[in-house]
């Protein structure tokens, strides 16, 4: 009989974290992004959101009062979804004008003013 032969091989499933956060909202805001895990949704109760993982020192999110571990929910009233989503919004937004975001931290929501690195 032929002998069977076990595959081994798993659906492309990897565990490595895929940074998400693009150089916009680094370049553009002083920070970057990335997808809340399962955990972190878990802790906070939150549905959706994107956390900040970097705050550049004296960078326009540094300004605003940003800091790392705060999850961004909103921007100018539209939620945000995942980091790729928020990277796109930023990418799109005008230069000359502030953003509103809507930022968790530690149980508690504030509206953060974000004025981009390109105004003055």
């Amino acid at each position: 009989p032929p002998k069977a032969t076990a595959t081994t091989t798993a659906p492309g499933k990897s565990e490595k974290p895929v940074p998400s956060s693009s150089n916009v909202a680094l370049s553009m805001f002083g920070m970057a992004v990335s997808d809340l895990n399962d955990l972190r949704r878990q802790q906070t109760r939150l549905p959706m959101g994107v956390m900040i993982d970097e705050v550049t020192e004296n960078g326009p999110a540094a300004r605003a009062g940003l800091r790392r571990g705060d999850v961004l929910l909103t921007m100018n009233q539209a939620d945000i979804a995942n980091a790729v989503q928020f990277n796109e919004a930023v990418a799109k937004l005008d230069k000359d004008r502030p953003a509103a975001l809507l930022v968790w931290r530690q149980g508690n929501t504030t509206y953060i003013t974000l004025r981009p690195s390109a105004a003055k």
